[in-house]
């Protein structure tokens, strides 16, 4: 991972509406599983659905059904999950930084967020421009003492120096502004990486674990039966 893209974009992408419609069918799934397995519904002929009456009913097939249906579910829902894991992943290591506007690089303003999306700006996406701003003109004052006996760099030295001296002049805000901000970053990639493995993914993959166990030992007792 890209540690200064974090820095760019640091909030964790929402599962698709697909993942989400997997997820969905694997949690109703589950829980119909467990409801069958270990609580007081049943089914019988005389069960309907919609006009249509189920004759000769069998349990059994039921449950192997349902029993497929969740394997079913739960590897497409690992598999659409790791899926969105890796874009994750690519979307720090693979795209190209966004920026909001020219200004960033014109000078119109000092706290361009150097983000297009609202929701990823932040004080540490600013920091990044201008710190990639600031190595720079560093390197231009470099290049230019070497030849800083032709008088035509002289005006070009002076404006870089200005303009350094204007982001210097910001510095001692940002840093306290900074330490501040760092511990709640850092605090809510954390929340981010604990939600998603253990809600976005974690309890639905528990539950049909559960679920699918159940009706395994269901399956067996009604075959052996």
């Amino acid at each position: 991972m890209d540690f200064e893209l974090l820095l760019q974009k640091p909030n964790i992408e929402p599962l698709d509406s697909n993942t989400q419609r997997i997820r969905r069918n694997l949690l109703i799934a589950s829980i119909i599983g467990i409801i069958l397995t270990i609580g007081a519904a049943s089914f019988s002929s005389q069960n309907g659905l919609s006009g249509f009456k189920f004759e000769n009913l069998n349990i059994f097939h039921v449950y192997l059904f349902l029993l497929v249906a969740l394997v079913y579910f739960l590897c497409h829902f690992l598999w659409a999950s790791s899926d969105h894991l890796n874009e994750n992943k690519l979307r720090l290591t693979g795209i190209k930084i966004p920026k909001a506007t020219v200004a960033s690089y014109a000078s119109s303003s000092t706290f361009e967020p150097n983000t297009d999306e609202e929701r990823q700006s932040t004080l540490f996406s600013w920091w990044k421009g201008h710190r990639q701003q600031s190595e720079h003109f560093y390197s231009l004052i470099d290049s230019i003492d070497k030849n800083i006996e032709n008088a035509q760099f002289e005006p070009a030295i002076n404006s870089i120096k200005q303009r350094i001296e204007d982001m210097n002049s910001k510095t001692e805000y940002i840093e306290n502004a900074l330490l501040k901000f760092e511990s709640g970053f850092w605090k809510h990639q954390r929340s981010q990486i604990l939600r998603w493995f253990l809600l976005d993914v974690g309890v639905p993959c528990i539950l049909a674990v559960i679920s699918i166990i159940l009706l395994s030992i269901k399956v067996y007792a009604l075959h052996c039966s």
